[in-house]
């Protein structure tokens, strides 16, 4: 595993680098917040009597059962809480697309929820994967591989936070095959993608029994002089778990893996969800690579502090 990571990360020298939670509390207002465009805006009541911002995208397709599984990751970022629906979709001979009831599972949860969508909340710095692992109908060994599209609602209390979020979709066919693949989003607005940030976050998961393990490279890019940023770790629930500094040479990078030796002041890494940040008083870009067994995939860093120009 060490020598494939100085491998990758030999080559990203080279070129440019660039849970269900705790309950959401809406602080909207009584009136329809004009400072959530480009975002939408939704009344949340009758009870709330107040307003969020929110934005619709959508994952083209989905594979579940018959040895794939989908993952779903996103984290609410440190200014405040969020709220994801999930709702899953299926398209059949006639070409109607209609709702699909599946089944779905949070990392750590010992139970299978059954659904057509998937409703959680995630206070601030929390991570989350949800699973789907196939048809409800098609019983629990899920033989058979169902296909369909995921459409997602992210609600939040403010556009910052709504522009520090950012789901990623991971497909998987191990152990039968070494597939492990990522898919981008796609959103009903523009997303800001940030080429300079003082903050970066990521949703990886850290699990030694199924050989899963994160990596990362950060490139100080801030053209000032030698940075040190600070890398710091949150559990699936949200809670600090530790940092350790990293000083990295102006212009240049540094790659790291994230295991039980990497933070100083804690024996053990937490096992589940992990939210990655990397903070500096300068700019730098951010790879992350998820490993799994023989395979590999590159997770999706978002910019969780930068000037709202949109």
């Amino acid at each position: 595993m060490s020598k494939r990571f100085v491998f990758l990360a030999g080559m990203l020298a080279l070129g440019a680098v660039s849970a269900t939670g705790q309950n959401w509390i809406n602080p909207g207002t009584t009136s329809s917040p004009s400072s959530c465009a480009p975002f939408k805006d939704q009344f949340a009541g009758p009870t709330s009597l107040s307003y969020y911002c929110y934005y619709n995208g959508t994952f083209p397709w989905l594979a579940a059962g018959g040895g794939w599984t989908t993952g779903l990751r996103i984290a609410a970022p440190a200014s405040g809480a969020i709220e994801v629906k999930y709702n899953f979709y299926q398209q059949d001979a006639s070409g109607a697309v209609d709702p699909i009831q599946l089944d779905y599972q949070q990392f750590g949860n010992t139970g299978v929820d059954q659904s057509s969508d998937a409703t959680f909340d995630l206070n601030k710095n929390q991570p989350s994967e949800l699973t789907l692992l196939g048809k409800t109908i098609d019983g629990a060994a899920h033989l058979t591989t169902v296909t369909g599209t995921v459409r997602v609602e992210v609600r939040c209390p403010d556009k910052a936070t709504c522009a520090a979020t950012m789901p990623q979709l991971i497909y998987s066919a191990l152990p039968g095959t070494p597939w492990y693949l990522s898919a981008a989003m796609s959103s009903n607005v523009s997303l800001p993608i940030q080429p300079d940030s003082t903050l970066w976050s990521v949703v990886g998961i850290n699990d030694p029994n199924s050989s899963s393990l994160i990596s990362f490279v950060i490139l100080n890019d801030s053209g000032i002089d030698d940075q040190t940023y600070v890398v710091k770790v949150y559990d699936k629930a949200g809670a600090f778990v530790g940092s350790t500094p990293v000083h990295v040479a102006s212009g240049r990078n540094v790659g790291r893996v994230l295991d039980d030796k990497f933070l100083p002041t804690v024996p053990k890494l937490p096992v589940g969800p992990i939210k990655l940040v990397v903070e500096g008083t300068g700019t730098c870009l951010l790879t992350v690579l998820q490993f799994k067994g023989a395979a590999a995939t590159a997770l999706v860093p978002v910019a969780e502090q930068f000037p709202i120009s949109f």
